[in-house]
C-alpha cells in the first residue's frame, strides 16, 4: 500500500527556499506608455555616476549614444528612456 502524506494545521510545511544567482530591483515609470528610469536609476544601470548621466541629458558633455530623455515640467526632475539606457549600456561595453 502506498502512504499517505498528513498536513498538520498547526504546523505548515515549510516553504520551499531557492537560490536565486541575480536578482535587481528596477525603478521605472511609465509615461505615455514607454518605460522611462529617474536620472540615478539610469545611471546606475549604465554604470556611470548620476552627474555623468545628467551632463549628458542636458548637452553639457556629449553622451556616447543617443539619449531620449523628458523633464517634467512641474518638479523639473529628467526621466531617460529605457531604450536609451539599453544603448548606452551597449555602447559602455563595446569590444574594442
Amino acid at each position: 500500500m502506498g502512504t499517505q502524506a498528513v498536513i498538520s494545521e498547526t504546523h505548515p510545511p515549510a516553504p520551499v527556499l531557492r537560490t536565486v544567482d541575480h536578482f535587481e530591483i528596477v525603478k521605472a515609470v511609465l509615461i505615455n506608455g514607454e518605460v522611462y528610469h529617474t536620472v540615478p536609476e539610469a545611471a546606475r544601470l549604465v554604470g556611470v555616476v548620476p552627474m555623468t548621466m545628467f551632463r549628458w541629458i542636458t548637452g553639457k558633455s556629449p553622451s556616447p549614444a543617443q539619449i531620449d530623455a523628458l523633464q517634467d515640467q512641474s518638479s523639473k526632475h529628467y526621466y531617460v528612456a529605457a531604450a536609451s539606457v539599453g544603448r548606452l549600456k551597449e555602447h559602455r561595453f563595446q569590444k574594442i
